[in-house]
Protein backbone atom coordinates (compact mmCIF):
# COMPACT_ATOMS: atom_id res chain seq x y z
CA UNK A 1 0.00 0.00 0.00
CA UNK A 2 1.09 3.61 -0.22
CA UNK A 3 2.07 5.99 2.46
CA UNK A 4 2.06 9.73 1.86
CA UNK A 5 5.25 11.51 2.86
CA UNK A 6 5.27 15.30 2.91
CA UNK A 7 8.11 17.75 2.58
CA UNK A 8 8.04 21.50 2.26
CA UNK A 9 10.22 23.61 -0.01
CA UNK A 10 11.03 27.20 1.11
CA UNK A 11 9.84 28.91 -2.08
CA UNK A 12 6.71 30.65 -3.29
CA UNK A 13 4.95 27.28 -3.42
CA UNK A 14 4.51 24.81 -0.60
CA UNK A 15 4.92 21.39 -2.21
CA UNK A 16 4.04 17.96 -0.82
CA UNK A 17 5.58 14.78 -2.21
CA UNK A 18 4.42 11.18 -1.88
CA UNK A 19 6.18 7.83 -2.22
CA UNK A 20 5.19 4.16 -2.20
CA UNK A 21 7.13 2.97 0.85
CA UNK A 22 5.00 1.14 3.42
CA UNK A 23 1.76 0.96 5.35
CA UNK A 24 -0.84 3.67 4.79
CA UNK A 25 -1.06 6.21 7.63
CA UNK A 26 -4.25 8.25 7.28
CA UNK A 27 -4.55 11.82 8.53
CA UNK A 28 -7.63 12.33 10.76
CA UNK A 29 -10.43 14.29 9.11
CA UNK A 30 -10.63 16.66 12.10
CA UNK A 31 -6.95 17.62 11.91
CA UNK A 32 -7.65 21.09 10.56
CA UNK A 33 -9.67 21.97 13.69
CA UNK A 34 -7.23 20.43 16.15
CA UNK A 35 -4.04 22.42 15.74
CA UNK A 36 -1.70 21.50 18.57
CA UNK A 37 1.69 23.03 19.37
CA UNK A 38 3.28 21.50 22.49
CA UNK A 39 5.61 23.31 24.87
CA UNK A 40 8.61 21.47 23.45
CA UNK A 41 11.09 20.42 26.13
CA UNK A 42 14.85 20.80 25.89
CA UNK A 43 15.08 17.06 25.22
CA UNK A 44 12.57 17.41 22.37
CA UNK A 45 14.61 20.18 20.78
CA UNK A 46 17.94 18.35 21.11
CA UNK A 47 16.99 15.17 19.27
CA UNK A 48 16.71 14.74 15.53
CA UNK A 49 13.19 15.70 14.38
CA UNK A 50 10.65 13.11 13.29
CA UNK A 51 7.05 13.85 12.35
CA UNK A 52 7.33 17.21 14.16
CA UNK A 53 9.86 19.77 12.93
CA UNK A 54 9.79 22.10 15.91
CA UNK A 55 12.60 24.56 15.33
CA UNK A 56 14.75 26.12 12.62
CA UNK A 57 17.19 23.54 11.18
CA UNK A 58 15.41 20.81 13.13
CA UNK A 59 17.06 20.89 16.54
CA UNK A 60 19.24 22.97 18.87
CA UNK A 61 22.35 21.71 17.09
CA UNK A 62 21.08 22.94 13.72
CA UNK A 63 21.83 19.63 11.99
CA UNK A 64 18.75 19.71 9.68
CA UNK A 65 18.80 15.90 9.87
CA UNK A 66 15.57 13.90 10.13
CA UNK A 67 15.13 10.67 12.06
CA UNK A 68 12.52 9.48 9.54
CA UNK A 69 13.57 6.49 7.48
CA UNK A 70 10.73 5.94 4.99
CA UNK A 71 12.58 7.56 2.10
CA UNK A 72 15.60 5.57 0.95
CA UNK A 73 17.86 5.47 -2.13
CA UNK A 74 15.74 2.57 -3.31
CA UNK A 75 12.38 4.37 -3.31
CA UNK A 76 13.26 8.04 -3.75
CA UNK A 77 12.49 7.73 -7.48
CA UNK A 78 8.82 7.15 -6.55
CA UNK A 79 8.37 10.62 -5.04
CA UNK A 80 5.73 12.74 -6.75
CA UNK A 81 3.79 15.90 -6.04
CA UNK A 82 0.77 15.26 -3.82
CA UNK A 83 -0.36 18.90 -3.57
CA UNK A 84 0.95 22.44 -3.77
CA UNK A 85 -0.22 25.74 -2.29
CA UNK A 86 0.56 29.28 -3.43
CA UNK A 87 1.40 31.86 -0.79
CA UNK A 88 -0.81 34.72 -1.94
CA UNK A 89 -3.52 36.79 -0.23
CA UNK A 90 -5.63 39.88 -0.97
CA UNK A 91 -3.60 43.07 -1.22
CA UNK A 92 -3.93 44.20 2.39
CA UNK A 93 -0.28 44.96 3.17
CA UNK A 94 0.21 47.74 0.65
CA UNK A 95 2.37 45.47 -1.50
CA UNK A 96 2.17 45.61 -5.26
CA UNK A 97 -0.24 43.01 -6.66
CA UNK A 98 -0.47 40.09 -7.11
CA UNK A 99 1.28 39.97 -3.74
CA UNK A 100 2.74 36.53 -3.99
CA UNK A 101 5.19 35.87 -1.20
CA UNK A 102 8.22 33.76 -1.94
CA UNK A 103 10.18 32.72 1.11
CA UNK A 104 13.61 31.65 2.28
CA UNK A 105 12.06 30.43 5.53
CA UNK A 106 12.23 26.81 6.64
CA UNK A 107 8.66 25.63 7.40
CA UNK A 108 7.98 24.09 10.81
CA UNK A 109 5.59 21.19 11.50
CA UNK A 110 3.53 20.20 14.52
CA UNK A 111 0.98 17.38 14.61
CA UNK A 112 0.41 17.47 10.86
CA UNK A 113 0.18 21.26 10.52
CA UNK A 114 2.82 23.28 8.64
CA UNK A 115 3.77 26.81 9.66
CA UNK A 116 5.75 29.09 7.38
CA UNK A 117 6.41 32.75 6.69
CA UNK A 118 6.53 34.61 3.39
CA UNK A 119 8.60 37.61 2.36
CA UNK A 120 6.03 40.08 3.71
CA UNK A 121 6.25 38.52 7.21
CA UNK A 122 2.83 36.94 6.77
CA UNK A 123 2.45 33.65 8.63
CA UNK A 124 0.66 30.66 7.08
CA UNK A 125 -0.83 27.60 8.76
CA UNK A 126 -1.36 24.80 6.25
CA UNK A 127 -2.89 21.35 6.60
CA UNK A 128 -0.08 18.95 5.73
CA UNK A 129 -2.57 16.35 4.49
CA UNK A 130 -4.07 18.37 1.66
CA UNK A 131 -2.41 21.81 1.43
CA UNK A 132 -5.49 23.66 2.67
CA UNK A 133 -4.75 27.07 4.20
CA UNK A 134 -6.11 27.08 7.75
CA UNK A 135 -5.29 30.69 8.56
CA UNK A 136 -3.02 33.57 7.53
CA UNK A 137 -1.67 36.19 9.92
CA UNK A 138 -0.78 39.46 8.17
CA UNK A 139 1.10 42.17 10.13
CA UNK A 140 0.40 44.53 7.20
CA UNK A 141 3.96 45.68 6.60
CA UNK A 142 4.92 47.93 3.71
CA UNK A 143 7.38 46.35 1.26
CA UNK A 144 10.65 48.29 1.08
CA UNK A 145 9.30 50.44 3.93
CA UNK A 146 8.78 48.08 6.85
CA UNK A 147 10.08 44.90 5.27
CA UNK A 148 12.88 43.90 2.93
CA UNK A 149 11.61 41.00 0.78
CA UNK A 150 13.67 37.82 0.47
CA UNK A 151 15.46 38.35 3.80
CA UNK A 152 13.22 36.01 5.78
CA UNK A 153 14.55 32.98 7.67
CA UNK A 154 11.58 31.56 9.56
CA UNK A 155 9.49 31.21 12.71
CA UNK A 156 9.47 29.62 16.14
CA UNK A 157 6.68 27.48 17.62
CA UNK A 158 5.97 26.29 21.15
CA UNK A 159 3.42 26.35 23.95
CA UNK A 160 0.47 26.71 21.59
CA UNK A 161 1.83 29.74 19.77
CA UNK A 162 3.74 30.76 16.66
CA UNK A 163 6.42 33.43 17.14
CA UNK A 164 7.36 35.94 14.46
CA UNK A 165 10.38 38.29 14.47
CA UNK A 166 9.32 40.98 12.00
CA UNK A 167 11.42 43.05 9.64
CA UNK A 168 10.24 46.27 11.33
CA UNK A 169 11.75 45.37 14.72
CA UNK A 170 8.60 43.87 16.25
CA UNK A 171 8.36 40.42 17.83
CA UNK A 172 4.85 38.93 17.91
CA UNK A 173 3.11 35.86 19.31
CA UNK A 174 0.28 34.35 17.24
CA UNK A 175 -2.28 31.88 18.54
CA UNK A 176 -1.59 28.60 16.75
CA UNK A 177 -5.26 27.61 16.55
CA UNK A 178 -6.85 30.86 15.38
CA UNK A 179 -4.03 32.86 13.78
CA UNK A 180 -4.89 35.86 15.98
CA UNK A 181 -2.17 38.00 17.52
CA UNK A 182 -1.70 37.48 21.26
CA UNK A 183 0.98 40.09 21.90
CA UNK A 184 3.58 42.14 20.09
CA UNK A 185 6.59 44.10 21.31
CA UNK A 186 8.54 46.65 19.28
CA UNK A 187 11.94 45.90 20.80
CA UNK A 188 14.07 47.81 18.24
CA UNK A 189 13.54 50.56 15.69
CA UNK A 190 13.96 50.10 11.97
CA UNK A 191 14.81 53.81 11.76
CA UNK A 192 17.98 53.04 13.77
CA UNK A 193 19.07 50.38 11.28
CA UNK A 194 17.88 47.44 13.40
CA UNK A 195 15.46 44.76 12.21
CA UNK A 196 14.92 41.00 12.30
CA UNK A 197 15.58 38.41 9.62
CA UNK A 198 16.77 35.40 11.66
CA UNK A 199 14.35 32.72 12.82
CA UNK A 200 13.66 33.10 16.56
CA UNK A 201 14.09 30.18 18.96
CA UNK A 202 11.49 28.91 21.46
CA UNK A 203 13.34 27.49 24.47
CA UNK A 204 11.92 26.70 27.91
CA UNK A 205 9.19 29.35 27.76
CA UNK A 206 11.55 31.97 26.36
CA UNK A 207 11.90 33.50 22.89
CA UNK A 208 15.50 34.10 21.86
CA UNK A 209 16.60 36.07 18.81
CA UNK A 210 19.04 38.71 17.62
CA UNK A 211 18.85 41.68 15.29
CA UNK A 212 20.20 42.18 11.81
CA UNK A 213 21.49 45.51 10.57
CA UNK A 214 25.20 45.25 9.86
CA UNK A 215 24.63 46.59 6.35
CA UNK A 216 22.73 49.59 7.71
CA UNK A 217 25.02 50.56 10.58
CA UNK A 218 22.96 48.89 13.30
CA UNK A 219 24.51 47.12 16.29
CA UNK A 220 23.71 43.47 16.88
CA UNK A 221 21.43 43.10 19.91
CA UNK A 222 20.35 39.74 21.33
CA UNK A 223 17.02 39.46 23.18
CA UNK A 224 15.28 37.05 25.53
CA UNK A 225 11.51 37.55 25.87
CA UNK A 226 8.89 35.84 28.00
CA UNK A 227 6.96 33.66 25.56
CA UNK A 228 3.68 34.19 27.45
CA UNK A 229 3.75 37.98 27.76
CA UNK A 230 6.35 39.33 25.33
CA UNK A 231 8.20 41.10 28.16
CA UNK A 232 11.92 41.55 27.52
CA UNK A 233 13.74 39.50 30.14
CA UNK A 234 17.22 40.62 29.13
CA UNK A 235 19.17 42.00 26.21
CA UNK A 236 22.84 41.84 25.24
CA UNK A 237 24.62 44.27 22.94
CA UNK A 238 27.27 42.50 20.89
CA UNK A 239 28.80 45.92 20.21
CA UNK A 240 28.58 48.02 23.41
CA UNK A 241 27.77 51.66 22.72
CA UNK A 242 27.59 53.29 26.15
CA UNK A 243 29.45 53.21 29.44
CA UNK A 244 27.95 50.47 31.55
CA UNK A 245 27.46 48.12 28.61
CA UNK A 246 29.45 44.93 29.09
CA UNK A 247 32.82 45.23 27.33
CA UNK A 248 32.51 48.95 26.52
CA UNK A 249 36.03 49.67 27.78
CA UNK A 250 37.51 47.09 25.39
CA UNK A 251 36.32 49.02 22.34
CA UNK A 252 37.53 52.27 20.82
CA UNK A 253 35.33 55.30 21.62
CA UNK A 254 32.14 55.29 19.51
CA UNK A 255 33.26 58.28 17.41
CA UNK A 256 36.46 56.44 16.42
CA UNK A 257 34.82 53.20 15.28
CA UNK A 258 34.54 52.37 11.60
Amino acid sequence: MSRTLRFVLPVALIVALSAVVGALVAQPASLATKISIPAFSTADLMKDPGSDYATHLGNLYGTAHSSLTEITPANVRNLKIAWHAELATPNVSGAMPPQFGGSGAMPLASKGILFTEDTYDRVWATDGANGKTLWVYDPELRPYGDVVPYSIRGLAIGGGNVYLAQSNGVIAAIDGRSGHKIWSNAVVKLSEGLFFTAAPLYYDGTILTGTSGGDTGGRSVFFALDARTGKVLWRWNAIPAAKGDLGFETWAPPNERA
